[in-house]
């Protein structure tokens, strides 16, 4: 495994742009999808109905052929059969689950099955269950959910294990009341145990509620959708036909959310990488997908988990939808480029990584991690000047959550752009280490300004100095009196402290070295002594040391 590829969780989570899994920057798209599985219009439920009358249906079926051409006709007609048959409720049932069973998403007949169900529910019938069950579904067909959950409440009062009025109160109430849904749900587990999509119920209510969750609420959230989906995939058959589009979609979200969030190290990380690993090889092998465009997410999935898992060879091949531009332009999210420069670091491609997140930057230009990630490789390959603009644009992004340390990066990048410029661009070089001085300097004194004792870790006093000397080195064969006086500020701020070691050697050998030109010899060695306390074999020194001796 190359070791150069690790989970990047708190950049992904700020690429996400939110704690909130669907209203994050990569779920536009899974909201899309969504739009698109929409159920079909309801279409009734399977109960025992009673037997149409074939006279009763050919008025049905005169009135559903001439209701737009002759609609006075159709109605007088109609009346007339539901005069005939008021006091009849299997009559009335049979003739309202026509109308409903007929209803389209172009057409609905919710009209004349109202009409029945308000007449059959008048007559002593009420309270038998094919009347609850026609009655259930006409208010389904016509939206009418505060009826529909009525009539399975006086359903299940009477029968509490029947399984349609069980399903449809899960439906009713999983958007509206979910903790209703989910006593619906586990009543079906009880006793419907074969149900096995009542665990894609449950998974789905589990993640709308990690919808509206943040912080530890949100990880449990999913977590339990996580665990619902596993169960629910477990025991479906693996076909086209059986998997849920919208379901593969969630759990796939889930899983890689899940993972995102928990620490290096963490046992239900690996095991929610690998879940979803699984998960989409198996989707994409069936491709489930309605159509190729949505297959995306899943491909975007798979890739981003490679990279997390470290698996750099199946991030090769699960990185093609990316490098082959194999979906238009606007089906990309800034996710998919954010994973796509990661990849490429971790083949040490810094060009290639910079070119990814300015592709992901195009797509979303709010994204402050990205310009400070360009400007961090920028400065590795050697081209800190081109990273200022994004170091800029990063601070800005930022705004008032900007620390110290951030102020110091930007100093630092100037500072390696000074040292970038040759003896043509002393004027550009002078530019980049003013603005680089002036960044320490105001470092140094937010530090130790009074009203901020305590404020900011001791240990850390000493760097802004530390910076600054290494700005004003112009000449390191010449003895100069800014490094000089920056060093001397810098050791005195290290002091003692052992974990800064290497800070002390350096910041002693400038010293010592500065006063060996001058040729102020006990200075000199005074300093030689700290940078052998440092560092016993540091060559410099020991040469030093010899021409003293």
């Amino acid at each position: 495994m190359n070791k150069k590829i690790y989970s990047f969780a708190m950049m992904a989570l700020l690429a996400l742009g939110s704690a909130t899994p669907l209203v994050a920057q990569e779920t536009e798209e899974v909201v899309t999808e969504e739009a698109a599985a929409q159920p079909e219009k309801f279409q009734g439920l399977q109960f025992d109905v009673p037997a149409l009358d074939p006279k009763h249906q050919a008025v049905c079926d005169e009135y559903m052929n001439s209701m737009f051409t002759d609609p006075e006709r159709a109605n007088k007609s109609l009346q007339r059969l539901l005069r005939s048959i008021q006091r009849k409720p299997e009559a009335l049932v049979a003739v309202g689950h026509y109308f409903v069973t007929n209803s389209t998403s172009d057409i609905s007949y919710y009209g004349p099955a109202k009409m029945c169900s308000d007449k059959v529910y008048e007559t002593p019938a009420a309270t038998q269950e094919y009347v609850l069950m026609f009655c259930m579904e006409t208010a389904m067909l016509g939206r009418d959910y505060g009826n529909a959950g009525r009539f399975c409440d006086v359903l299940l009062s009477q029968n509490e294990g029947n399984i349609a009025a069980l399903k449809l109160k899960a439906r009713i109430y999983k958007s509206q009341n979910p903790i209703v849904a989910i006593e619906a749900l586990e009543a079906l587990k009880k006793y419907d145990p074969s149900y096995y999509q009542v665990n894609k119920e449950l998974g789905d209510i589990h993640y709308e509620y990690a919808e509206k969750s943040e912080g530890g609420q949100l990880l449990t959230d999913l977590k339990n959708a996580n665990q619902f989906y596993k169960e629910y995939f477990n025991v479906v058959p693996k076909t086209k036909q059986d998997i849920e589009y919208r379901a593969a979609l969630r759990y796939s979200y889930a899983l890689f959310t899940s993972q995102m969030m928990l620490p290096e190290g963490n046992e239900d990380k690996a095991t929610y990488l690998k879940e979803c690993q699984d998960l989409t090889k198996m989707v994409l092998n069936l491709n489930i997908a309605p159509d190729a465009n949505r297959a995306k997410p899943f491909k975007a999935y798979q890739f981003f988990c490679d990279v997390d898992a470290g698996d750099v060879d199946a991030a090769m091949q699960s990185s093609s939808y990316v490098a082959n531009n194999e979906y238009a332009d606007s089906l990309y999210t800034y996710l998919d480029y954010l994973y796509a420069a990661k990849y490429e670091e971790s083949l040490d491609n810094k060009v290639g990584a910079v070119e990814y997140y300015k592709k992901g930057l195009a797509v979303d230009s709010t994204k402050a991690p990205g310009f400070k990630a360009v400007a961090d490789l920028y400065r590795q390959l050697g081209q800190a000047a081109l990273g200022i603009e994004y170091y800029e644009k990063y601070l800005s992004l930022i705004g008032k959550e900007k620390s110290l340390g951030d102020d110091l990066g930007l100093a630092n990048l100037y500072l390696a752009a000074s040292n970038k410029c040759d003896s043509t661009q002393v004027d550009l070089r002078d530019q980049y280490k003013n603005a680089a001085d002036k960044i320490y300097e105001n470092i140094a004194a937010e530090m130790s300004a009074p009203e901020n004792e305590g404020k900011y870790d001791a240990a850390l006093f000493y760097l802004p100095w530390y910076y600054r000397a290494q700005l004003w080195i112009t000449n390191p064969a010449e003895a100069e009196e800014k490094p000089k006086m920056y060093y001397e500020k810098a050791l005195e701020l290290i002091g003692e402290n052992e974990k800064l070691a290497r800070q002390r050697e350096v910041s002693a050998q400038y010293l010592m070295l500065y006063h060996f030109k001058t040729n102020n010899d006990e200075e000199c060695m005074k300093y030689l002594e700290k940078v052998l306390l440092a560092n016993p074999n540091n060559r410099v020194a020991n040469q030093i040391l010899e021409v003293l001796m």
